[in-house]
């Protein structure tokens, strides 16, 4: 990694929008996945009944639970993070990065997702390089959705 770090550079992802359509078809993929291991032969609910039921695909069911309209997988909004760090850094991201995040509040679906890492903390040891990134993702309306640390060693 030819790149020079120091306390304070920062990474920016691309702008993310994600529609209700994605969602819908996200959870498709799960279901079809995901509903073999959760249920057992004969008992599985028709992928209908769950999305009609999902607060991540219908938004009329997410906002009876006083949401804005259906919610984006978290597991989603980690990967879009993770995602940030494997363009910015490459495969040894994939193969050593260690990134904890906190989701803080529900992304819906429309939202336009931004995310950030800031480099917190610069360590050279034996030849590598330690960094820790604080980490950030927020919506058009500058809201605050995930909020974490991630850490690399670099050679």
């Amino acid at each position: 990694m030819s790149r020079s770090w120091t306390v304070g550079d920062r990474i920016d992802y691309k702008e993310i929008a994600v529609t209700r359509e994605q969602l819908v078809q996200e959870q498709l993929f799960g279901w079809e996945v995901m509903a073999p291991v959760v249920f057992e032969p004969g008992v599985c609910p028709s992928f209908e009944v769950m999305v009609a039921n999902s607060i991540h695909t219908n938004s009329e069911i997410a906002r009876r639970y006083g949401l804005r309209d259906a919610v984006i997988p978290g597991v989603r909004l980690f990967s879009y993070i993770s995602d940030m760090f494997l363009c910015e850094l490459g495969v040894v991201w994939a193969e050593e990065g260690i990134l904890s995040v906190k989701f803080v509040s529900p992304a819906v679906s429309e939202d336009v997702l931004s995310t950030s890492a800031t480099v917190k903390e610069v360590v050279s040891e034996a030849g590598t390089i330690r960094l820790t990134f604080d980490v950030i993702m927020v919506n058009q309306l500058n809201e605050q959705l995930v909020q974490g640390t991630a850490q690399i060693t670099l050679p």
